[in-house]
């Protein structure tokens, strides 16, 4: 709920409802004013998000079953999740309250130094090479989520042999890829320790690979050491899910494999 859709309506309406209430200073303040020779206006909302200074005031428009999520004094509010780059720099400032995750990427190392306050309502997702420089800037989050530096996602076809992960020395993952396959020259030993996969239909590796594979493996729908599928390629992997790729139904059912999928 944007408080310009409140301001417009404020004169005639005293309850709103909605899932998540964000309140800026100045709205607060008009709010408060208006409300002050009549019967104060109250939002049932799950969540509300208000700066600091404004808190106390903030408490009288919503009941005690609301989640607060309090920005700090001098804080710019980034909605939502964010990814930590020169832009949002720009943009907001170094003082950032993050309302979603925050994600590292690789030029978010260099930008680390120069932040004079973070805080993340949710997760931050970083690299090992990422993490000594993140936990010296004293930052406040949820929840620490270690990810590979590099992510090949929505392939068709994708092979991961060791020039691709000599362009990836933070690691790789493959996410909600069709095929994969594993070349013979990757060791089990390189897929534990640098290779993830993420809701893939199909991976093929050789027999002595398919361990490794599987420890390094969510959501994947078949896992496949037998080298005649390997050659089939698609046309194997289609007989074998019926119409799956396409997205009709095969065998009374739907093949399906995503990080979030609706009815």
């Amino acid at each position: 709920v944007h408080n310009t859709d409140i301001l417009h309506k404020i004169d005639k309406i005293r309850f709103f409802i909605c899932s998540s209430f964000l309140l800026y200073a100045n709205s607060l303040s008009l709010l408060i004013k208006q409300d002050s020779h009549e019967k104060l206006t109250h939002f049932l909302t799950k969540k509300l998000v208000v700066t600091e200074e404004k808190l106390e005031d903030a408490l009288l428009l919503v009941d005690e079953k609301a989640a607060l999520q309090v920005i700090p004094a001098g804080y710019a509010y980034v909605s939502g999740n964010a990814e930590l780059t020169e832009e949002l720099l720009q943009k907001y400032g170094t003082r950032l309250y993050i309302g979603g995750d925050l994600q590292l990427v690789p030029e978010s190392t260099e930008l680390l130094p120069g932040l004079e306050g973070l805080e993340v309502a949710k997760d931050v997702l970083l690299t090992k090479r990422q993490l000594e420089t993140f936990r010296n800037i004293g930052a406040k989050f949820k929840n620490i989520v270690v990810t590979k530096g590099k992510t090949v996602k929505n392939k068709i076809n994708v092979t991961l042999d060791p020039s691709v992960l000599e362009d990836a020395p933070d690691g790789i993952e493959f996410r909600n890829c069709v095929m994969v396959r594993v070349a013979p020259e990757v060791g089990c030993e390189k897929i534990r320790s640098d290779v993830e996969f993420h809701n893939c239909v199909s991976i093929f590796c050789g027999p002595e690979q398919k361990t490794a594979v599987e420890a390094v493996s969510k959501n994947v729908v078949e896992i496949s050491d037998n080298e005649n599928d390997m050659k089939g390629g698609i046309n194997s992997l289609e007989q074998r899910l019926g119409d799956g790729l396409s997205g009709k139904s095969a065998a009374g059912g739907r093949v399906i494999s995503a990080d979030q999928y609706v009815l």
